[in-house]
This record gives C-alpha cells, structure tokens and sequence, in this order.
C-alpha cells in the first residue's frame, strides 16, 4: 500500500494551482500560519485504539479528502487538493478512473463543503462515492 506524506499534499495542492490557477500567496508555503497536515499521518496508521479506524482503501481516500476539505489548511486550492490527493492515492494502489463529470465533482465537492456532518458519515459518503466512480 502506498500512502501520501505531508510533502506530497504540499506538492499536490502547489501543482493544483500552477495548473488551474489561483491566489498569489507570500513565501515558499500556501499552508495557513498555525495549519498543519498532521491526519496525513493518521490515515497511513489507520489505527486507534488498535482498532481500525477506515475500512477499506475507498474509506482512506475519504479521509485525505474529508481532512483537507475540512480543516481548509491552504490559503487557495483546498478542494482541488482534496480531490486531488484522494485520487492520487487511489491510483498509486491500483483503482482507476475514467474521465469524471466535472460538473457533478464539482457539485459533490461543494456540497461536501457545505455540509456539517458527523466526519464518519461524511466518510462514509466519500467512500461510497469513490467506489461508484471507480472502474477499478
């Protein structure tokens, strides 16, 4: 199994905005003072309590995008980062995608956005979504 570092996510979301756009931000960091990316961790160790905390691969790629969405750690790109390091982890790990709608990602990624859920239901809901758009 490979997993995104912190680096990664850095890297990701400067790639996602070289790309498509955005805010000028001061410095060699788009990460908001007092920000940090310490889930990352969390989901490679996928454990708490000795438990495992996200059920299968789909639930780990929710998590990065649930994380990244949520805590907004970036001055400019989170949801574009989010989907983009969820993705990227899928497909180090062999889950393949066609092409997606833009319109309904863009649609599913602002809803999420908007939404003010219980993080496991929301995961839950990613999880499920990646797995219909996943031709595997």
């Amino acid at each position: 199994m490979r997993y995104v570092n912190k680096k990664m996510v850095v890297a990701i979301n400067k790639l996602c905005i070289e790309l498509t756009g955005g805010e000028e931000f001061s410095g060699t960091s788009n990460i908001f003072q007092g920000q940090n990316l310490g889930f990352v961790e969390g989901i490679r160790i996928n454990k708490i309590f000795g438990k495992k905390q996200y059920r299968t691969i789909f639930h780990q790629a929710g998590a990065y995008l649930f994380f990244i969405l949520k805590n907004h750690p970036f001055i400019d790109g989170n949801k574009r980062t989010a989907l983009a390091t969820a993705v990227t982890f899928l497909e180090w790990n062999e889950r393949l995608f066609s092409p997606f709608n833009e319109d309904e990602v863009f649609d599913f990624i602002n809803g999420l956005t908007i939404k003010d859920a219980e993080p496991s239901s929301m995961i839950d809901e990613i999880a499920d979504w990646f797995q219909g758009v996943c031709l595997y």
